[in-house]
């Protein structure tokens, strides 16, 4: 039994919109909440994820195709007994290792009938690392709030924002430089946490056991010793 994957339900006054990113390869397994792609309107960017389990069957787009609301464009089937699926797509990181140059990070277009927004959060510090798709900030407006997230995988750099600022259409708030992560950056301030893990931060002591100076330093447990002694010799004389 098939599965149909449509484009989600675009606005009435958006007639169609457009495949953005693809994620995923024909004959490649997928799991429930993978990424599929993104259709991209003017005004948003719709991520699109598997519903199901299974084989990407029946590919019907590439990217840049024109698409209207509910459009079939892939299926998903059962995998079959024995069935060797595809190798995955090679990563969502579509961009060129080479392509360095910083990207401008925008403010996205507002509708017609609002003149600016203002900055409710702000996701990102400069310098941070951050993966595609991982949020930077959002702009609010007196109808929605949009969140804006990262093109590509990179370092957030040139800050010109602060929560609370008012800014336009399409004004560019911030940069960010493309870099591919082997690994995904660690989230902010768990890097002490990570390094003793590792056996990287110094190592406690405990002065007591170590210089034998605590409940069980030998000048202590002598007198112990003694005060015994003298006890057992006093209970034998009172006895005799």
């Amino acid at each position: 039994m098939h599965t149909d994957v449509v484009i989600p339900h675009l606005p009435e006054a958006v007639p169609q919109a457009e495949i953005a990113d693809i994620y995923v390869n024909q004959g490649q397994q997928v799991k429930v909440g993978d990424h599929l792609f993104d259709v991209e309107t003017d005004k948003v960017v719709l991520e699109v994820v598997a519903d199901v389990t299974g084989i990407i069957d029946e590919f019907n787009i590439s990217k840049d195709d024109s698409v209207t609301s509910r459009q079939v464009v892939m299926k998903i089937r059962p995998q079959r007994d024995g069935e060797v699926p595809v190798e995955a797509k090679n990563s969502v990181y579509l961009e060129q290792r080479e392509n360095t140059d910083p990207l401008d990070v925008i403010v996205p277009i507002l509708p017609e009938s609002v003149a600016d927004g203002v900055i409710s959060t702000i996701h990102v510090t400069p310098g941070q690392q951050v993966q595609r798709d991982q949020g930077l900030f959002d702009v609010e407006t007196d109808k929605v709030i949009l969140e804006v997230v990262a093109e590509t995988s990179g370092i957030v750099s040139d800050f010109t924002i602060a929560q609370g600022h008012w800014v336009n259409s399409e004004q560019v708030v911030m940069q960010l430089t493309p870099q591919m992560f082997e690994t995904p950056p660690e989230p902010a301030g768990q890097t002490q946490q990570v390094a003793a893990m590792k056996g990287e931060a110094n190592p406690v002591v405990n002065t007591q056991e170590s210089t034998g100076k605590g409940v069980f330093a030998p000048g202590s447990l002598l007198f112990g010793i003694i005060g015994l002694v003298l006890g057992v010799l006093v209970t034998a004389v009172l006895l005799g």
